[in-house]
């Protein structure tokens, strides 16, 4: 990666998507997945959206990903030979005279109306019918997770006992959780019709990133994804990692840290990804959607 790759790419006037939820401003780059920043104002978005488009550049160098140019406009000349019938053409040079400007200022006027309503209203509808399908397959969405109270609930799984187990959580304490990253991306909305089912995936993965004498930290890694039944297309990807603090006096070894991270991690770390996801959905556009609360059953 060169500094003057980096500067070429920053050069290119990439079109720029925008929208406004609760005062604050969101933007981003179609062209650049991933790429987007908000502001309290416009401009303040913008400005947080260059420094994140050159982060993003940078990265994408060093990792070898193509990084797509802008849609050239050159391509095209701006001028169209368009035959009409001649009482539409008629019409339209008496609306033009009564609007005081010229026709071709009149016929641009009207194309520009009539085709952000087509596109606002294709993708509203297509926004709609993701967001029934979701609300409909959301009682199918399993958080339940079963600790028994009898040993032969463990036998073939856990190293630990339950009364062991029970005894080695009176000691755990929670010292922090934060989030260390996410992202989320819509896609493949224009497969979706009357028709569609989808099912939603949910997976998450905790593992252990630092042990210390009287503590540790977990790393969880949690992802939910909606899925055309039929293609197989990811329509939704939302995925999240929540780094947690415990603290416990005798801190945690590998045995105990198979149980825990079934039982106890997602009871902690799912209302934070249940946000996140909420969050993401809203700011896709969608209808408001709450993940259900994680159960654990003793």
């Amino acid at each position: 990666m060169s500094k003057k790759e980096v500067e070429r790419y920053m050069k290119y006037n990439y079109p720029i998507s925008f929208k406004i939820e609760d005062g604050d401003y969101f933007v981003w780059f179609e062209d650049l997945p991933g790429c987007w920043a908000d502001g309290k104002t416009m401009e303040e978005a913008i400005a947080n959206l260059e420094l994140v488009k050159r982060d993003w550049i940078e990265l994408a160098l060093e990792r070898g990903i193509k990084i797509p140019e802008p849609d050239e406009l050159s391509r095209y000349s701006g001028k169209l030979l368009l035959r009409l019938p001649k009482d539409l053409h008629k019409k339209l040079v008496l609306a033009a005279k009564m609007n005081k400007t010229s026709i071709n200022t009149y016929i641009i006027s009207l194309l520009s109306s009539a085709l952000s309503s087509a596109i606002s209203q294709k993708t509203e509808i297509g926004k709609k019918d993701l967001g029934d399908l979701l609300e409909d397959n959301k009682s199918t969405f399993s958080t339940e997770s079963e600790i028994g109270n009898e040993p032969s609930d463990y036998d073939y799984k856990y190293k630990i006992s339950p009364k062991e187990y029970s005894e080695y959580i009176k000691g755990v304490e929670i010292e922090q959780i934060k989030y260390e990253s996410g992202s989320f991306k819509i896609q493949n909305e224009d497969i979706l019709n009357e028709n569609s089912s989808v099912k939603i995936k949910y997976k998450r993965n905790a593992e252990l990133v630092e042990i210390l004498e009287n503590s540790f930290t977990v790393k969880d890694k949690l992802s939910f994804s909606v899925i055309e039944k039929t293609s197989r297309k990811h329509i939704i990807d939302i995925k999240c990692s929540i780094i947690v603090n415990y603290k416990h006096p005798n801190g945690i070894n590998e045995e105990i840290f198979e149980v825990f991270k079934n039982y106890n991690v997602p009871v902690n770390t799912w209302p934070y990804f249940r946000e996140f996801v909420s969050s993401s959905i809203t700011r896709m556009g969608l209808p408001p959607f709450t993940l259900p609360a994680w159960h654990t059953v003793k």
